[in-house]
C-alpha cells in the first residue's frame, strides 16, 4: 500500500504550485538564503524532498546538488531546460528519505525546504479518525486536509464532535490513545533526521523549514471543510 503523499503530491499539485503559488522570485530568495546561512560556496548539497527542483536548480549553478524525491514525475523536471554546465551539477535520486542512498559523511549540507518534513506515522490515519466522530453521536465535525493530522499540527481529535455527557474516564482513555499515536508517529520522522545526520560531514549544515501552525489553523477556522456525521 502506498503512502497518502503519493496521491497528494501529484500532477495537479505541481501545476498549481509551480504556476500560481510559488513564484520564481521566491525560490531565488530562498535559495540565496540557504546558500548564505549554510555558507555553501562550491560545496556538495543534498536537497531532500526536492520536489520538481526549484531550489536544486538554482543551487546547482555553484554547487554539486543531489536532488532526492520519491516522485519520479517531479524528478523528471529537475534538469529541464538547464544549461549543460548547470545540469551536470545535479544528480536526481529517486528514493525514500527514510533510507537515503548516500554514504556516511558525504554531504557538506542538507536542505529541507517548504512542506518537506513530518509526514510519517505508524499506520494511524488521524484524518480518518476525526472524520468519523464519536460512535452513536450526531453533529458537525471539521475535517482538515490530511496533512494537518499526519504532520501533528493538530491531534487526531481536532474538530471531532464532543459529547458533553461523556465521562471523564472516556476522555482520559481517548487522550491516552492520542499520546501513544504521537509517540509512534515520531519514530519514523526521527529516522529521517538520523539519516540526514548520517550523510552529513562533521560540522556540516542542515537547514529545515517547518510550518507555523497558527496561521494555518486560522485560515482553516475561517473557511473550514464541514462534514455532517449522523447516526
Amino acid at each position: 500500500m502506498g503512502h497518502w503523499t503519493d496521491k497528494y503530491f501529484g500532477k495537479l499539485y505541481h501545476e498549481i504550485y509551480s504556476t500560481s503559488i510559488l513564484e520564481p522570485q521566491r525560490a531565488l530568495e530562498e535559495a540565496s538564503f540557504a546558500a548564505h546561512v549554510l555558507d555553501l560556496g562550491r560545496r556538495t548539497v543534498l536537497d531532500l524532498a526536492c520536489g520538481y527542483g526549484r531550489h536544486a536548480r538554482l543551487l546547482a549553478s555553484s554547487n554539486r546538488v543531489y536532488a532526492l524525491d520519491n516522485n519520479v514525475e517531479y524528478l523528471a523536471e529537475v534538469k529541464a531546460d538547464l544549461s549543460d554546465r548547470v545540469a551536470k551539477n545535479i544528480l536526481p535520486l529517486h528514493a525514500d528519505m527514510r533510507s537515503i542512498p548516500l554514504s556516511d559523511a558525504a554531504m557538506d549540507a542538507v536542505i529541507m525546504l517548504f512542506n518537506s518534513f513530518g509526514y510519517f506515522d505508524a499506520g494511524n490515519d488521524g484524518a480518518d479518525i476525526a472524520s468519523k466522530g464519536e460512535k452513536g453521536a450526531s453533529g458537525q465535525v471539521w475535517r482538515l486536509p490530511n496533512v494537518f493530522y499526519e504532520r501533528q499540527l493538530v491531534d487526531p481529535a481536532f474538530g471531532r464532535f464532543k459529547d458533553p455527557d461523556a465521562s471523564q474516564g472516556s476522555n482520559a482513555a481517548a487522550g491516552a490513545a492520542v499520546t501513544v499515536a504521537s509517540t509512534e508517529q515520531e519514530t519514523e520522522n526521527v529516522q529521517v533526521l538520523r539519516e540526514i545526520f548520517r550523510v552529513l560531514k562533521p560540522g556540516g549544515g542542515f537547514l529545515l523549514e517547518v510550518p507555523n501552525r497558527r496561521p494555518l489553523l486560522e485560515v482553516v477556522e475561517e473557511n473550514p471543510r464541514r462534514l455532517m456525521v449522523m447516526e
